[in-house]
């Protein structure tokens, strides 16, 4: 084939390519060509051609190919094909005051201008044949018509004159090139490691030519037909007298946008820059686009590893290039075809869903979705984890909401979750309430949308009430936590009075047994008068003197398990009047008789009645199934069938291992009630919808006690340097209050509220000193004899605490006190003589209600106020709790209250922390709780749960 014009950086004359006598003959060939067929053309032409240049009948000199004997004029604008067309052509040729500079010619180079005069003279003496030459041509045969050009033409606008291009010969070299249907696409290999290359595709034979990648790109052909329309729909300058090189360059200009710069690829014989017509070009198949082939390829073979690097590759040239987002959709369908045949069905399905975003009309897509998510509703349901199971039919109802899967899943699910309705109606005509509600539960489990299964499921659960509760510990085994063990205590047992509220500094009491009472002989005496009736929460069952008379009994006798020897210095008797009525005598008056009666009161006499039954009044719940995982609470005495309103009957505390799945089982409406919500999470909980946040009347507080036959801790001096080496405003704002607000911690000095009138204003808490924490570390070596020995500091499976506690052991190691933080159980009570001892330091939170009653025993870690439990503290200790408990008016008290918590600061007998307000958090369809309450579960028997179950979709 012959090449096209070398394209240098300094043009080369027409003259260096060819020979100048063949070059003004050529221009005319190009002008005067006649189709092979009209050979009366030649002979009335012949007179009007120049002697040198010879009527050509059908053939070129040079040889002209086939297809441009119906091409003869340019595509570019709208200018007429055929013969007619040429002679159009030469007219506006010959109309011009000067013709163009140079002549295009896509594969001989440039040809010499021509003089306008021989123009002229050629329309004067061919004008009549010409005239006669367009006549045949409409007359001609219709072949010289119907013969398909190589490529359409595009009309021509009248200032461009330039003709067609020939289409390359059959010369021995373009024979050479390949086909474009037998050329191999590149390997994977060579498209990631170049260098890269363009596919040029002639229109003579579809030839391709490897050249260097071209520009524009994409769409190539385009852009550029776009640019020579563009150019030749814009007026020409207009003509300045007798200067028309300006018209003639912008007529030059435009020609040569027809010429495309192209660069082969370098070899021995001939390499470089050339330039070819754009009409002779059939398709640009850019590098880009034969990545794309080759990932076709690689996707039909389900190759997806080589087609996500050849596709990253791709990505790097040119991250917009067309057909990027077709295949990376492709290959995750692809992908998730692959995981399908594996039965890796959940990461099938991620693959399909991301495909659904791009496309959700892709190609096969449905059904294979069905496919994926079959087998994983099947397991689900086969393991009872229907919420899994709703959750992946959800899944791909929201992408077809008629899927066959779809509606088979929902037609069995509604049946089952039918069927289990059933059951909880039998139970509940038979009278099993909590096996009603299990089925009951696990029929809206099942499918919660099934609108048939509300009226049977409110009646079942407003008969029978579960409250689902959730927590990070339980009062099971020895992990058991201070915290769960007290919440406990309060579920099961409630006493003659129990603190109801805080009031002006001091707690006030409250009873469901007694109806009033009387002191009498100037307060040694108290006439009780009891409830003759009970309320609906309460059961139905009614307290009456005898029991409780016998109780008291039983703690002032010193042979009978339950004597209370605190009790026994406070009263000295007690008889039955009435069944309703009975006196209490004392020994000194009390100054909170109220404190005094937290005790269990039996509804009969306990030598009647079994081991196993219930024996007291005081029990709200008793334990019913216990694992590490959950504990069922049941209501010990039942409601009566026939009532007007039901109130909680059972209460399930779940543990979850983390506060994070905690709130997820919130939001999964797996629990209704949480007794202790973390500060760090109170931002977040307290945004969460139709929920009710509840803040206790009483702080917590926590604080470090000391062994009291530690040797080394003994040390008032060691005692002093632990507490000045603890930066408690750093660990409570960093482990316990983690960003909340600065109010709901506060630091302390003492084991009991801040609020309490107990607390002396005068003392603040100790400050953090570091050169006095070292003074007073060298003078306890010094007092032991210059070693300190490694401590040990118990804290209980509590995360904060936990947390708190590895902070304070750090603190105290940077001063030289070696610290080693171990998880201890409860620990109390306390057996002070016990070898080896358990740990050497212990940190406790507490929420001490009534510090008159409840100080003695949290100082000697004990439960109840033991004059043998005083033995192991100081003697100024043992002599100021005595004082205060044998206190005779409440100023008197108070004052040695406060002066006990001084000498409690001075001594450092202990190290009190800080305190912080808790919060408990419920469901607003859980109704009665106390706006500021006490204990978690205050009141618990007049609780009531409104029937519900989460609908949102899983």
């Amino acid at each position: 084939m012959r090449r096209p014009v070398r394209q240098n950086t300094r043009l080369e004359s027409v003259e260096s390519v060819v020979p100048n006598q063949a070059s003004e003959s050529r221009f005319w060939d190009d002008i005067f060509f006649i189709p092979a067929g009209i050979t009366e053309s030649s002979r009335w032409l012949s007179a009007a051609t120049p002697p040198d240049r010879p009527i050509m009948n059908g053939t070129h000199p040079e040889g002209v190919p086939e297809a441009f004997e119906s091409t003869l004029v340019s595509q570019r604008s709208g200018t007429p094909t055929g013969v007619q067309g040429h002679f159009e052509n030469v007219y506006r040729w010959c109309r011009c005051a000067q013709p163009p500079a140079t002549l295009c010619h896509p594969y001989r180079g440039e040809v010499p201008r021509i003089a306008v005069e021989e123009f002229s003279r050629i329309l004067l003496r061919q004008s009549f044949a010409a005239f006669a030459l367009v006549l045949m041509a409409l007359v001609s045969p219709p072949f010289l018509w119907s013969q398909p050009p190589a490529t359409k033409a595009a009309a021509q606008p009248a200032d461009d004159p330039d003709a067609p291009p020939p289409e390359p010969d059959e010369s021995e070299e373009f024979q050479q090139l390949p086909a474009l249907d037998a050329k191999p696409l590149p390997s994977l290999e060579r498209l990631l490691k170049g260098p890269a290359v363009d596919w040029i595709v002639l229109i003579r034979g579809t030839r391709v030519l490897e050249v260097e990648p071209v520009s524009p790109r994409p769409n190539t052909l385009q852009k550029l037909q776009d640019r020579v329309r563009k150019a030749m729909d814009a007026p020409l300058p207009k003509a300045n007298g007798t200067d028309e090189s300006a018209r003639n360059e912008e007529k030059a200009r435009r020609r040569d946008l027809n010429k495309f710069n192209i660069v082969l690829l370098k070899n021995d014989e001939d390499d470089g820059e050339y330039k070819i017509h754009i009409q002779n070009i059939r398709q640009v198949i850019h590098y880009e686009d034969l990545m794309l082939k080759r990932i076709d390829l690689l996707l039909n073979e389900e190759r997806a590893a080589d087609t996500y690097e050849l596709l990253t590759s791709l990505q790097q040239r040119d991250p917009n290039w067309p057909g990027i987002a077709e295949r990376r959709d492709r290959l995750k369908f692809v992908e998730g075809v692959m995981k399908l045949k594996k039965k890796l069905y959940e990461q099938a399905l991620a693959q399909f869903d991301q495909v659904f975003i791009k496309n959700p009309t892709y190609p096969e897509l449905e059904r294979q979705l069905g496919l994926a998510i079959d087998p994983l509703v099947q397991v689900a349901v086969t393991a009872g984890d229907y919420r899994r199971a709703r959750h992946f039919i959800a899944r791909l109802k929201r992408s077809f909401p008629n899927h066959p899967v779809v509606t088979r899943w929902t037609q069995e699910l509604t049946a089952l979750a039918t069927k289990e309705l059933q059951a909880a109606t039998a139970a509940e005509q038979a009278g099993d309430g909590s096996l009603a509600v299990d089925h009951a539960e696990l029929a809206v489990k099942i499918w919660p949308d099934g609108s048939q299964f509300g009226d049977g499921y409110r009646r079942i659960c407003q008969r029978y009430q579960r409250l689902y509760v959730g927590t990070l510990e339980l009062a099971v085994g020895a992990s058991s936590t201070p915290v769960a063990v007290e919440r406990e205590s309060r579920l099961l047992e409630s006493g003659l009075f129990e603190p109801a509220r805080m009031d002006e500094r001091l707690v006030r009491y409250h009873t469901r047994f007694i109806q009033d009472w009387e002191p009498t002989d100037l307060g040694r005496s108290i006439l009780f008068r009891l409830k003759k009736q009970t309320a609906p929460w309460e059961g139905g069952e009614v307290v009456t003197a005898g029991p409780v008379v016998a109780e008291i009994a039983a703690r002032l006798d010193p042979t009978h398990a339950e004597f209370d020897e605190r009790f026994a210095s406070y009263v000295s008797g007690a008889r039955s009047l009435s069944p309703f009525e009975f006196s209490v005598e004392f020994r000194h008056a009390p100054l909170r008789p109220e404190a005094l009666f937290n005790f269990a009161v039996p509804l009969i006499n306990t030598s009647q009645t079994a081991t196993d039954a219930i024996q007291t009044a005081r029990q709200r719940f008793v334990r019913g199934e216990v694992s590490p995982e959950r504990i069922i609470y049941r209501r010990a005495l039942a409601q009566p069938a026939a009532g007007k309103e039901y109130y909680l009957g059972e209460i399930v505390e779940r543990r979850y291992p983390s506060y994070e799945r905690l709130w997820q089982g919130w939001l999964r409406g797996e629990i209704t009630f949480v007794p202790r919500v973390p500060l760090s999470d109170l931002a977040r909980v307290a945004k969460l919808p139709e929920v009710s946040l509840f803040e206790f009347a009483q702080p917590r507080t926590h604080l470090i006690q000391f062994h009291p036959r530690h040797p080394a801790l003994r040390n008032n001096s060691l005692r002093r340097a632990l507490v000045y080496a603890t930066d408690r405003q750093t660990i409570l704002n960093d482990a316990v209050l983690k960003g909340q607000s600065l109010a709901r911690g506060r630091l302390t000095s003492g084991p009991f509220a801040i609020q309490h009138s107990a607390t002396n204003s005068l003392v603040s808490p100790h400050r953090f000193d570091t050169r006095l924490a070292y003074s007073m570390l060298l003078a306890a070596k010094k007092e032991l004899n210059g070693e300190i020995p490694k401590l040990r500091l118990g804290v209980s499976s509590d995360f904060v605490e936990q947390a708190a506690a590895k902070m304070l052991a750090k603190q105290w190691e940077t001063v030289g006190i070696a610290v080693e933080v171990i998880e201890v159980g409860p620990q109390i009570p306390f057996n002070a003589a016990a070898e080896p001892a358990p740990w050497d330091m212990l940190y406790r939170s507490i929420q001490m209600t009534e510090p008159l009653t409840e100080l003695w025993p949290c100082l000697t870690l004990d439960t109840h106020a033991k004059v043998e439990s005083l033995a192991h503290l100081p003697d100024w200790l043992r002599q100021e709790l005595i004082a205060v408990d044998q206190a005779g008016d409440w100023p008197s008290a108070e004052r040695q209250l406060r002066r006990l918590h001084r000498d409690l600061w001075s001594e450092v007998h202990l190290i009190p922390l800080w305190e912080v307000s808790e919060f408990m958090l419920s469901r607003k369809q859980l109704r009665g709780l106390p706006n500021r309450p006490m204990f978690p579960y205050q009141d618990v028997e007049r609780w009531q749960l409104q029937p519900w179950f989460p609908k949102d979709a899983p």
